[in-house]
């Protein structure tokens, strides 16, 4: 790992000094400013506000208000969008440190509905965003502004979803790895009873077979996060009672778009984030790379790593027919690959130590790793053509993880030596680094693989007031166990290895689901 912290660095400290600013700088130029109806006058919501070949963008608020700053000084175009209206661009001139006020009126267009809407709200679970309102039962969304706070500097989820109510969040390593959480009062552990997915697509390990997610998505190269609650969300499955939980990777942007940046701080940490990607008239593409790495915030006397190192890197590609043309269709391929090293444990502290040093750990947990890998393929096909839509999706999740960490000591649990230390002096020795015997501690390789597969589809119909949706599921996925035991002697304060255990001797087991799902669902529009 600090090999890979070395190259990672230098490449931080690259995009650093290579990549454009994503904050504002002094001499920099700021845009603000009120959209309105042109017809009558009001204030208009929800109207993408853009500096025209970057970056740089903003949504009107309820008073049709925006703001855009970190502009460089010097000409630029301003482009005003929103479904329903005339697109407008205004050129404007700006000097530096220079606060420029550009209004906006938007006149009506005739609407037709655009089919990259309606694959919205296909794939995700409320649709374009500024709809939450229209969609029955509880529903939040999480944007890209409520995501890039400067509080979360590990994007970690579990500081995220604190923003909606009804999510139940038990932290446990303090960065979010393998996250717990729980939707209005269901159990949170290892998030086993919520569903989980990715761009509308089920993404635990195993969600059928074995549901406890010790993968996770990497939360920072998200664009919006939905959590959907109560029963507008049973399409969803298999979890039905609490809620479910979808992260929307990023899309593929109508333009050339790029960014890198980099960040570090306290404990060795590391991050760095590039994302590329535009569109032509028949074909979009994006890569996208996300790294994150720190030596850990806890304390081993050997002044050991206690951190971890996530690398994912994920792309698409698309083809498309031609958006305004009487039908519309597109096929879509999506590849993911997430690595992760974290030095991990289970062996917890006594009350006392706890009570000397919270961030103390002990000797015993210096060999306990994490190392786990996660590739994932989607290819998504839409078509529509009036009041039809089909979209289509096969996919394959494989995750394969091994937690090798400190289970007994002297053939005694190490919850049962920290819970009860009194009864288990020798062993409590030992765990803080007291010379014993071979084989006093026993380091179980916690070995499983899985895999998730399936199909697909939802067919849209929309006939007066009936919107129609049938959706139908076939999935399979499985989870093998394939676990041994190594036995290990402290000696001057480290481990050595002194049994090699036999690999498959230990709770090997294979589970496995086959599950078909269907849903019908028609929503009315009055008035």
């Amino acid at each position: 790992m600090e090999f890979r912290r070395i190259i990672a660095f230098a490449a931080y400290s690259a995009a650093l000094l290579l990549a454009p600013p994503v904050f504002a700088q002094s001499g920099s130029a700021s845009v603000w400013g009120v959209a309105r109806s042109q017809d009558e006058g009001s204030a208009l919501w929800g109207v993408t506000v853009e500096v025209v070949g970057t970056s740089t963008v903003a949504l009107s608020d309820e008073a049709g208000r925006y703001r855009l700053r970190g502009i460089t000084p010097g000409t630029i175009s301003l482009r005003f969008t929103r479904i329903g209206y005339t697109t407008l661009t205004r050129t404007v001139t700006l000097g530096a440190d220079e606060a420029a006020v550009v209004d906006a009126q938007l006149g009506e267009a005739p609407l037709r509905v655009d089919p990259i809407r309606v694959l919205l709200k296909r794939t995700r679970m409320v649709g374009d965003p500024l709809d939450v309102n229209e969609v029955p039962g509880s529903v939040h969304v999480l944007v890209a502004e409520d995501l890039d706070s400067p509080a979360f500097v590990f994007d970690n989820v579990h500081d995220f979803l604190r923003q909606v109510p009804g999510v139940n969040i038990q932290e446990e390593d303090g960065f979010g790895l393998r996250p717990n959480i729980g939707l209005r009062g269901t159990g949170s552990e290892r998030s086993s009873k919520i569903t989980l997915m990715e761009d509308g697509v089920l993404i635990a390990p195993a969600p059928y077979a074995a549901p406890s997610a010790y993968y996770f998505p990497v939360a920072g190269r998200m664009e919006a996060l939905e959590v959907r609650k109560g029963s507008s969300q049973v399409r969803y499955g298999p979890r039905t009672i609490g809620g479910a939980l979808n992260l929307v990777s990023a899309s593929i942007p109508d333009r050339l778009t790029w960014f890198v940046e980099g960040s570090g701080g306290e404990y060795g940490s590391l991050q760095g984030h590039a994302r590329a990607g535009a569109s032509g008239a028949r074909f979009g593409w994006l890569l996208e790379a996300y790294s994150l790495d720190t030596g850990g915030f806890k304390e081993l006397p050997s002044e050991a790593s206690t951190g971890f190192d996530v690398d994912d890197y994920m792309g698409k590609v698309r083809v498309n027919s031609d958006r305004l043309g009487d039908s519309y269709q597109e096929l879509e391929l999506k590849l993911g690959y997430t690595t992760e090293d974290s030095d991990e444990t289970y062996l917890g502290l006594t009350d006392e130590d706890f009570g000397s040093n919270p961030l103390a750990r002990y000797t015993a947990s210096a060999s306990d790793l994490m190392e786990a890998d996660h590739s994932q393929i989607q290819l998504r096909h839409f078509w529509t053509r009036g009041n039809v839509d089909v979209t289509t999706t096969a996919y394959r999740n494989d995750f394969s993880r091994n937690w090798y960490k400190l289970g007994k000591v002297l053939g005694t649990k190490i919850s049962d030596v920290v819970g009860t230390p009194e009864d288990h002096t020798s062993a409590l020795d030992i765990l803080k680094g007291a010379d014993s015997d071979p084989d006093a501690l026993t380091v179980r390789a916690n070995n499983r693989e899985y895999f998730g597969q399936g199909l697909q589809s939802t067919l849209g119909l929309t006939v007066g007031t009936h919107e129609l949706e049938l959706g139908a599921r076939f999935h399979q996925d499985e989870e093998d166990r394939f676990q041994w035991e190594d036995g290990f002697q402290m000696l001057d304060g480290s481990m050595s290895l002194t049994s090699a255990g036999e690999h498959g001797t230990q709770s090997n087991r294979v589970s496995s689901a086959t599950a078909v799902a269907a849903f019908l669902q028609d929503e009315i529009s009055l008035g």
